[in-house]
C-alpha cells in the first residue's frame, strides 16, 4: 500500500511539473518573436525639424520588421497619449496639405527592413497634449490577416516643441469698391488681419459660396514679416453679378505656410447682386422657346430660343446655348446698345435619332469678341415636352 502511494505521489508531481513547464513554454512562445516569422523586431522614436526653426515638423517611428515571406503588407500606426488619440502616421513626409492616410502599404522582400512612419507635428501641437506619447503599431498581410502588434512609449514631449501653423487669422471684415465711379461695385474686398510667428512666404485664399453653391475665388502669395499684418482679397464683382444670387455670401478663408494650412469661415455683409459691375452684355431673363415647322408637314425642323440681352457696349458677340445636353446652337452677331433679342435655332436631328421626348433645360453663354465668357445662365428655362416623332429627321 505504501509503495502504491509513493507511485501516485511521483506521478502527481510529474504531472504538475509538466503542466507548469507546458504553460511556461506556451507563454514564452506567444511573447517571443520567432525569427522565422514576419514580426516587428525593434521600434524607436524621435522628432525631426525639416525647416531649421527649432520645432519638430514630425514625430518619427522607426520600425524594424523581419519579413519571412515576400509580399504586400499593411502597417497601421497611431499616436496616442494615454487613451487619447492624436494622429495617424504614414510612410512619407507630407509635402502637401492633405491629411495623413490611415495606413501605409508596403511591398517587402524577405529579410530585415527598417520602415519609418511620420506623424504630423501640427497634429501634436494642435492637440495641446504634452506627455509620454505611444506608437500603436499593427501589421497585416495582403489578405488582411493579423501578423503582429507592438506599442512603444516615447520620452516626454511638450506639445509646444512641435510646429503648428505659422500664420493665424485674427479677424476678417468686408467692404465694396467702385473703382470707376459708375455706381456699381467692381469688387467685394475682404480685409484679413493676420499674425505670423516668423517671417516667410505665405498663401491666403478665399472661396466664396452661396446657399446654391460656388460663386468665385481669389488668392494671394505674399512675403510677410513676423508679427501682425493685413492682406486684402478682391472678389470680382462681375462674377458675383453673374451668380444672380444676393448675399449673404459664405467664405472659406484659407491661410498656409510652407508646411501646413488652416481655415476660418466668414459670412459677408448684406449685398444685392445687381449692385455689382455689369458686363458689356448680359441676359435680361427674357426666354421663349418654341418649335418651328417651316415646311408645313407638322414636323419641327428646329427648336428656336428667343433670348433677351441687355447690351452696354456695342460690339460683336457670340451667344451659345445647349438644350438638354443633346442640342447646341450659336449666333454670332453685332449688337447695339440697349435691349436686344437674339435667336438660337437648335437642330432637332438629335431629338429624332435619340428618341428623347424632353422637356429640355436651356443653358446659355455670352462671349465677347475675344471669345471670353462675359455672362452665363444655367438651366434658365424648361421647354414643353417635344415628342421625337414630331421632329423632322434629315
Amino acid at each position: 500500500m505504501g509503495t502504491n502511494l509513493k507511485i501516485v505521489v511521483v506521478l502527481l508531481v510529474f504531472v504538475i511539473i509538466f503542466g507548469i513547464g507546458f504553460v511556461y513554454f506556451r507563454h514564452e512562445k506567444e511573447n517571443t518573436n520567432d525569427p522565422t516569422e514576419t514580426c516587428f523586431t525593434s521600434i524607436s522614436g524621435y522628432g525631426i525639424d525639416t525647416d531649421d526653426n527649432s520645432q519638430y515638423n514630425y514625430l518619427v517611428a522607426e520600425i524594424g520588421i523581419n519579413v519571412s515571406r515576400a509580399g504586400n503588407y499593411t502597417l497601421l500606426g497611431s499616436l496616442r497619449c494615454g487613451d487619447t488619440y492624436i494622429t495617424s502616421g504614414r510612410g512619407d513626409m507630407l509635402e502637401s496639405f492633405y491629411s495623413a492616410l490611415p495606413n501605409t502599404l508596403l511591398c517587402l522582400d524577405a529579410g530585415i527592413h527598417t520602415i519609418k512612419l511620420y506623424f504630423n507635428g501640427k497634429d501634436v501641437y494642435d492637440s495641446k497634449i504634452s506627455g509620454n506619447y505611444s506608437f500603436d503599431l499593427i501589421l497585416y498581410d495582403e489578405d488582411g490577416t493579423f501578423i503582429d502588434r507592438k506599442t512603444f512609449n516615447t520620452p516626454f514631449y511638450n506639445h509646444t516643441e512641435f510646429q503648428g501653423l505659422l500664420i493665424e487669422i485674427i479677424q476678417i471684415s468686408d467692404y465694396v469698391k467702385d473703382t470707376d465711379n459708375d455706381g456699381l461695385f467692381d469688387y467685394l474686398t475682404l480685409r484679413v488681419d493676420l499674425k505670423t510667428m516668423q517671417s516667410g512666404d505665405y498663401s491666403i485664399e478665399g472661396i466664396m459660396f452661396s446657399n446654391k453653391g460656388y460663386i468665385t475665388s481669389t488668392s494671394k502669395h505674399v512675403y510677410l514679416d513676423k508679427g501682425e499684418s493685413v492682406v486684402t482679397l478682391d472678389f470680382d464683382g462681375l462674377e458675383i453679378r453673374q451668380s444672380r444670387i444676393n448675399s449673404p455670401y459664405f467664405l472659406d478663408v484659407i491661410v498656409s505656410d510652407q508646411n501646413y494650412r488652416g481655415m476660418k469661415s466668414y459670412d459677408t455683409s448684406a449685398y444685392n447682386y445687381v449692385d455689382f459691375q455689369r458686363p458689356a452684355a448680359e441676359f435680361t431673363g427674357h426666354y421663349i422657346v418654341y418649335g418651328e415647322d417651316t415646311k408645313g408637314n407638322e414636323l419641327y425642323e428646329h427648336i428656336t430660343a428667343e433670348i433677351g440681352i441687355k447690351v452696354i457696349s456695342t460690339g460683336n458677340y457670340r451667344v451659345f446655348g445647349w438644350l438638354g445636353d443633346i442640342m447646341w446652337a450659336e449666333n454670332r452677331t453685332n449688337l447695339n446698345v440697349g435691349d436686344q433679342l437674339v435667336l438660337l435655332e437648335f437642330n432637332v436631328t438629335q431629338v429624332y435619332e435619340q428618341g428623347i421626348r424632353g422637356p429640355y433645360n436651356l443653358t446659355l453663354w455670352i462671349h465677347d469678341e475675344n471669345d471670353a465668357i462675359i455672362d452665363h445662365h444655367r438651366d434658365v428655362h424648361t421647354t414643353w415636352v417635344y415628342n421625337h416623332s414630331t421632329s423632322q429627321n434629315y
